[in-house]
């Protein structure tokens, strides 16, 4: 009876061994491609490559910066520094405007294609 619960014992240490060695070598393989996930210059190349890419999340994200950046254009050119009170609001209002209008204009262009 010792004899075969000592060949039992050892297979059972044998398969666990393996198990072991397939669990550690999955283990390193996640470590790797985390580690490489996580340098910056990876996680610049991809953040890039997001803010490029038409119909991804960046693309909003882009799309809305033009968006503001030519409300604020169009504020500077058409007030300059707009140093009154009446001046300012106009200026904000107009550049409220301008984006809301590029927005919808962008949303329609990207829309034709």
């Amino acid at each position: 009876m010792e004899l075969s619960k000592a060949a039992v014992l050892k297979s059972v240490i044998a398969e666990l061994e393996i198990t072991r060695r397939l669990q550690e070598k999955a283990l390193m393989d996640q470590y790797k491609l985390t580690y490489d996930r996580l340098r910056p210059l990876h996680m610049l190349r991809t953040t890039l490559e997001g803010l490029t890419t038409p119909g991804r999340i960046g693309s909003g994200v882009l799309n809305a910066t033009l968006c503001t950046g030519g409300g604020w254009l169009a504020r500077k050119l058409l007030l300059g520094k707009s140093p009154g009170l009446f001046k300012k609001m106009l200026g904000t209002l107009l550049e409220m405007g301008v984006t809301g209008l590029l927005g919808k204009l962008g949303g329609s262009f990207e829309s034709r294609g």
